[in-house]
């Protein structure tokens, strides 16, 4: 089963600078997205698995003659030295412009990263003017109105918009977020974000998915897990950043105010 995402077109319309990367969280449909886009014209290599990873890492060059472009590359911010690489490699094709203009033109590199923390500062360091960000979110409203038969709006309240529950309809929702709470909040934002109170901000996750659409109140969250409210904050950016979260300001016609006045907080899915 596919569900059409709003994404493709724009995704296949953008001004093509040699690397493409998607970013969003784990499970979204990033890597599904590109295969389709891809179809056969690309090789699919991803880096959750520990051998191509270490591949990757200890020979970069290697890396690529075994896996020429084009390329999809997934969670390819596990192996930071591809980066330096993938910069060299572009740098030599635009110097051999014309010939390879039309290689350059058709973005010979697609790459996707959960951990957008690790993401951004590989691409700061390495491809910065070399590589075009696109966002890609769980299912929206739309997506699944269009590409499911029998909608319901309550399945989509009991599911949100993730496209496992939607393939496997026999998956339980509870069980489904329980383990992805666990696994990849753990594996992405605590162990990559070097959080030491693993305790302390699970129960700040739970304390703020009870607050959803109120103002924040970061010393308060604080006071009920033990932290000081600047730690709630440096969680708060590292949720925002990862697109688990985000933080809608107040409005006012004073821009001071949107800007100094509390946000309210929403989890994305």
């Amino acid at each position: 089963m596919w569900i059409s995402r709003d994404l493709e077109k724009s995704w296949s319309q953008a001004a093509s600078l040699p690397v493409k990367i998607l970013r969003g969280v784990r499970q979204c449909g990033k890597s599904a997205l590109l295969q389709k886009l891809g179809g056969d014209s690309r090789q699919h290599i991803t880096l959750d698995d520990l051998q191509t990873r270490r591949t990757a890492e200890e020979d970069p060059a290697l890396f690529f003659e075994q896996y020429p472009w084009p390329l999809i590359i997934d969670e390819v911010q596990y192996a930071p030295r591809l980066f330096p690489e993938i910069k060299k490699r572009i740098d030599d094709l635009r110097r051999a412009r014309p010939q390879s203009e039309k290689v350059l033109s058709r973005s010979p590199l697609w790459l996707t990263g959960s951990n957008q923390i690790l993401l951004d500062q590989r691409v700061r360091e390495s491809l910065a003017g070399r590589a075009g960000y696109f966002s890609l979110h769980t299912l929206s409203v739309a997506e699944l109105q269009n590409g499911l038969e029998g909608f319901s709006v309550k399945e989509c309240f009991l599911k949100g918009g993730w496209p496992e529950l939607y393939v496997t309809p026999s998956l339980s929702p509870v069980e489904y977020l329980n383990n992805y709470l666990l696994s990849y909040l753990e594996k992405d934002i605590v162990m990559s974000a070097g959080i030491l109170k693993v305790s302390a901000f699970e129960k700040a996750l739970g304390l703020l998915g009870a607050r959803v659409s109120t103002l924040l109140n970061a010393s308060e969250i604080a006071a009920h897990v033990g932290v000081q409210a600047t730690t709630v904050q440096e969680w708060l950016g590292l949720l925002e950043r990862n697109q688990i979260v985000f933080l809608l300001p107040g409005y006012f016609h004073n821009l001071s105010k949107r800007l100094i006045k509390s946000p309210r907080l929403y989890f994305l899915d």
